[in-house]
């Protein structure tokens, strides 16, 4: 699958954007799993999502993102999924920690200094660094659901799982 990448600069902050990195179809499944498991628990909002939504465990450990956008060595020390983002609050950040927002539907944008905007779109992968993370905002009302990433080198080694992974199985996909 070729990859389109895109690289902006806002205030000096690296934004590394990969549409296409996962299909909508791959993410769907996922995106109703943490859906899911935030109406079940009552929040919106909440973090070690990679330990309650399983798909998003094999999301953070997926190889085309661990590739293209993580690196070698790096662990991951944060995963917080949002069902919606206002932008009351900034996206959390870890220190000295790579960061990644992964767009799980097709609602609003995401807004960065020097008027970049990068429009939701399921499957979307972008890497920012904590400056760009920390002044991104909503563009409009809210932004959809999103998962946001950090990897660090004291972080927690997820298990290596095959590229196909995140394809739902068969017994869940059947009528």
């Amino acid at each position: 699958m070729p990859l389109d990448q895109t690289a902006a600069r806002a205030d000096q902050a690296e934004t590394l954007a990969y549409p296409g990195l996962f299909a909508a179809e791959e993410v769907g499944w996922i995106a109703a799993e943490a859906a899911t498991a935030a109406v079940r628990a009552g929040e919106a909002t909440f973090g070690e999502a990679h330990r309650r939504v399983p798909g998003i465990a094999s999301l953070a450990a997926h190889p085309r993102l661990r590739d293209r956008l993580v690196g070698d060595g790096l662990g991951l020390v944060q995963a917080t999924y949002l069902q919606r983002w206002d932008g009351t609050h900034p996206l959390p950040t870890h220190a000295g920690a790579r960061h990644v927002v992964l767009f799980l539907g097709w609602r609003g944008a995401l807004g960065l200094a020097g008027h970049v905007r990068i429009a939701s779109e399921p499957g979307l992968a972008v890497r920012l660094d904590a400056t760009a993370l920390v002044g991104a905002r909503p563009v409009g009302e809210s932004l959809g659901a999103v998962l946001v990433l950090a990897y660090a080198a004291e972080g927690e080694i997820l298990p290596q799982i095959a590229d196909d992974a995140l394809w739902p199985q068969a017994w869940c996909a059947a009528g």
